[in-house]
């Protein structure tokens, strides 16, 4: 048993052990490093799509095809940060994987909540990666894209869980490749979807079908993904981040206080992503009422 050390305000007590709070200094600075260097390589992609799209929307001088030159600059952006956080997020779950847990897991098992939140420190870099992300595309989203409350609110949680995931031992980093990697697979359709509806006139002309087949595997890729697999995740985190926030130990009120946030935060995100499956299913429901409408009403045409 490692003797426990109360002098220290930053620690807890699990496992008959005493945990630092803060991963170790040199780590610690890796992922302040990775953190600015994520977001600055996000905005240099963010500028080189506006600049590139701006020859293109500049033919109409106007103050609203400057909002749609930033809009599609940053949905494209979000586009492919989406996917390069999903690609590296398989790669790790399919490929180099340390636990079987990193893809699956289960609801209800006996394991201690503490195992699904300390330990796996290479996985840092996950949390790095998504904070430097959602600092470029928090103030972006809300000062020239409008983004929606439950969006900014999304952002907003993603920052305070995942800074915990980069720098501290309480960091759900089992779950990181999945729950900050593969589970945004499903953004990247939504992108395209958003693209393709700002740009109406267009697609309707020229990508019709490429809307429809966009619609259908982003529901596919959200309720297999983020429902059926991510939720078992999830609820190891919360569960998890429970135990951290009200276990024993010498930790700060205002440490605890930042589990808590994360704890808050991953119920609201558990929230919002049942609130969209909701919606989701619900659109299908109704295209497939009209689908069935309008069968009935070519039958019954036929039949006069």
């Amino acid at each position: 048993m490692v003797e426990e050390d109360h002098s220290n305000p930053t620690m807890l007590h699990a496992h008959d052990a005493t945990v630092e709070f803060f991963l170790p200094q040199p780590l610690f600075q890796q992922a302040l490093i990775a953190i600015a260097a994520f977001a600055v390589v996000v905005s240099f992609v963010y500028l080189s799509i506006f600049y590139t799209l701006k020859r293109y929307y500049s033919i109409r001088h106007t103050a609203a095809a400057k909002q749609q030159c930033i809009k599609a600059s940053y949905q494209l952006t979000n586009l492919l940060a989406n996917l390069g956080f999903a690609l590296y997020g398989a790669y790790v779950c399919l490929i180099k994987q340390h636990s079987d847990n990193v893809l699956f897991a289960k609801i209800f098992d006996n394991s201690d909540a503490l195992e699904h939140i300390l330990g796996y420190e290479q996985y840092y870099i996950f949390g790095a990666m998504q904070v430097g992300y959602n600092l470029w595309s928090l103030p972006v989203g809300i000062l020239y894209v409008n983004e929606s409350l439950s969006m900014i609110a999304h952002h907003v949680a993603v920052l305070v869980i995942c800074t915990l995931t980069a720098t501290s031992h309480f960091g759900f980093r089992l779950h990181a490749p999945f729950l900050l990697g593969i589970f945004e697979i499903s953004s990247v359709p939504l992108s395209i979807m958003n693209y393709l509806k700002d740009h109406k006139e267009w697609s309707e002309k020229h990508a019709k079908g490429i809307v429809q087949v966009t619609r259908v595997i982003f529901a596919i890729l959200f309720l297999l993904v983020r429902i059926l697999l991510g939720t078992p995740h999830a609820v190891h985190c919360i569960r998890g981040s429970y135990v951290a926030m009200t276990g024993e130990g010498d930790m700060e009120w205002y440490l605890r206080g930042w589990i808590g946030l994360v704890w808050g935060g991953e119920i609201m995100l558990l929230v919002l992503q049942m609130y969209w499956a909701w919606l989701i299913v619900k659109g299908i429901g109704k295209a497939l009422m009209s689908k069935k409408r309008a069968v009935l009403s070519v039958k019954k045409e036929k039949s006069i």
